[in-house]
């Protein structure tokens, strides 16, 4: 910790050994501003025809038995799932993020969700570990 900031990772792993167990609260509040700014990136990101891929795109909260919370950034609505003639299941967002097989070959990946969270790491790390630093503060640590 130089001059009463914390400025890795690493730091704040040692600093919340240290104290023990951060109120859950404080670690899904840092956690969920980092998953918003891959979220919002990936809106911006992600290919445009109608809308409905960019609405789609949301975070979800997963509860854990500690009762801190994990998020996911999911792209979320039926119209998303398509069932070909022989019953085979395809998710028009996987496919964007991957690409898929024509006849004539494969189509490139956009991947938008990737790109989301490699262009913001640096950003993410920062805020999870700003937001963290604040309320451990704030509670006397």
């Amino acid at each position: 910790m130089r001059g009463g900031n914390i400025t890795g990772i690493e730091e704040l792993t040692r600093m919340l050994e240290a104290g023990k167990k951060a109120p859950a609260r404080v670690l899904t509040t840092a956690s969920k501003k980092g998953a918003n700014i891959v979220k919002d990136t990936a809106k911006n990101l992600s290919p445009v025809n109608t809308g409905a891929l960019k609405r789609g795109i949301r975070l979800k909260a997963e509860k854990s038995k500690t009762g801190k919370k994990v998020y996911r950034i999911l792209v979320m609505g039926e119209k998303f799932v398509k069932i070909s003639l022989a019953g085979k299941r395809s998710f028009y967002p996987a496919s964007q993020e991957y690409g898929w097989r024509t006849t004539r070959g494969k189509v490139p990946p956009k991947n938008y969700m990737k790109q989301a969270l490699q262009q913001n790491r640096q950003m993410i790390e920062q805020t999870i570990i700003n937001e963290l630093t604040n309320s451990l503060k704030a509670l006397g640590w």
